[in-house]
Parts: C-alpha cells; sequence; structure tokens
C-alpha cells in the first residue's frame, strides 16, 4: 500500500520559529556600534582598529579585540 504525503502544520510551525530564532541571533550578532569620529580617532591611535570599510553607507570595520568564541 502507498502512503501519501501529507502536510504537516507543526513542521512548518516549527521550521518558521527556528527561522525566526536563527535571524534574531545572526542580527544580534552582527550589530554595530556608533562611536564619534572623536572617541574613534583616539581608538585608531591606540591600534585599537583592525579595519575600516568605507562606502556610500556610515564606516564600518573589525575592532582590534579578540573574537568571542
Amino acid at each position: 500500500m502507498e502512503t501519501k504525503w501529507r502536510f504537516d502544520r507543526g513542521f512548518l510551525l516549527f521550521a518558521l520559529a527556528a527561522i525566526l530564532i536563527l535571524q534574531g541571533v545572526r542580527t544580534t550578532y552582527r550589530r554595530t556600534e556608533v562611536i564619534p569620529y572623536a572617541e574613534f580617532l583616539d581608538q585608531l591611535h591606540q591600534d585599537k582598529i583592525a579595519g575600516v570599510q568605507v562606502g556610500d553607507n556610515p564606516a564600518s570595520g573589525p575592532d582590534g579585540s579578540p573574537r568571542r568564541e
């Protein structure tokens, strides 16, 4: 006897919840901290800035602190 494919709403709700949770975690992890230009210059002179990206949007880049694992 051949089994029919059945749509499972529980799995759909679980998948949607998992996607929303992962998106929230990713957004929180990638949050950018806005600092005044004077503070940026101070950190730059203290070698606390590892790199900077400049484009149409505000400049961004990693700081010199070690990554959290």
